[in-house]
């Protein structure tokens, strides 16, 4: 069984992976997480958003993460 999964950004590139994931039956997003100073919102698309500041190695050992890092021109 995979673990949830939590998605490390807040950005469109985030919400298209995301998009993409719900499609996929053994993927299990469950949050999004920000660097504490990006979380300007409690939800991204129906999901909670977490401070990277409460990460801890408990939510490592539980869960899978996906750093969704894009840039901008």
């Amino acid at each position: 069984m995979n673990k949830p999964v939590i998605f490390f950004g807040t950005s469109s590139f985030a919400k298209m992976l995301y998009t993409l994931a719900k499609d996929i039956d053994n993927i299990n997003v469950v949050a999004f997480m920000a660097d504490d100073e990006y979380c300007l919102s409690p939800e991204f698309c129906g999901l909670p958003v977490w401070k990277s500041s409460l990460l801890n190695s408990k939510m490592i050992k539980e869960y899978d993460f996906l750093i969704c890092v894009g840039y901008k021109t």
